[in-house]
């Protein structure tokens, strides 16, 4: 029987990050187990095609930002797996006067603001 090989690339913290925090990642830790190498090549992609979009998030969104007055403290939750925190996310949710962010804006936070415009295509 044929073995089947596939790449895995999981998503993990690092796909969303800009090219110098993950070189910066990467020269700091020393070397990659070729196991990983895989995993390396496509955050390198990741982060090098979001290279503009970070950018474009700059030059259109920067201003609005840093005038941002941010009048309550945020609330982060917190917690071992399996204790409710997801539950209590989806919960907040739903008022109104909580705001949230999305896995997308989570995974790509230097294209915050902009990364809604490609939703659609992910959706």
């Amino acid at each position: 029987m044929k073995q089947r090989y596939s790449i895995q690339t999981r998503m993990g913290p690092s796909i969303g990050t800009s090219v110098r925090n993950w070189m910066k990642l990467i020269l700091t830790n020393g070397s990659i187990a070729a196991k990983y190498y895989p995993r390396v090549f496509f955050i390198n992609l990741v982060s090098t095609i979001g290279i503009p979009f970070r950018l474009y998030e700059r030059w259109k969104f920067d201003d609005r930002i840093h005038a941002t007055k941010i009048t309550s403290p945020p609330i982060f939750i917190l917690g071992p797996w399996r204790s409710g925190t997801t539950h209590l996310h989806n919960l907040m949710c739903q008022d109104t006067q909580f705001g949230f962010i999305t896995m997308l804006q989570a995974m790509f936070p230097s294209s915050f603001m902009s990364n809604n415009l490609f939703r659609h295509l992910i959706s």
